[in-house]
């Protein structure tokens, strides 16, 4: 009876490890073969930008939204740290990533939706710039 308890819990911790299945319905998203690293930053950050006096884009923490290939109910959200960066593993395919607005209809303003393709085994780079509203 014990041998029978110990298999059952290690059938079940592989399997809960094989699938970590993210927020949504279907199959997971996430799996460790590849995926998708970036940044995300708002700008411009100065009214007028001159070469002597430089006004780089700010690192900003926000949150994306990815969609999945095949299933539309299939969504999982991410947040970028407080350095602007965000990594997720995910399987091959096509994924549509959408910045969220932090503040809708105010600045900073989310960029709009942007297609990202993951080829097995490699991390695509994705830079997302948020709108600071600063003309």
């Amino acid at each position: 009876m014990r041998n029978i308890g110990f298999g059952f819990i290690l059938i079940l911790g592989v399997l809960l490890t094989t699938y970590a299945i993210g927020p949504g319905v279907g199959r997971p998203l996430k799996v460790s073969d590849g995926g998708i690293e970036g940044k995300v930053v708002k700008g411009p950050m100065c009214p007028v930008e001159r070469i002597d006096k430089p006004c780089p884009d700010k690192p900003l923490e926000a949150d994306i939204e990815i969609q999945g290939p095949d299933d539309q109910d299939n969504k999982l959200r991410i947040r970028s740290d407080k350095g602007g960066r965000f990594h997720i593993d995910l399987s091959p395919g096509k994924y549509t990533l959408t910045p969220i607005s932090p503040n809708p209809g105010a600045p900073p303003r989310a960029p709009g939706p942007q297609s990202v393709t993951v080829e097995s085994g490699k991390y695509t780079q994705v830079t997302i710039k948020y709108d600071s509203g600063i003309r």
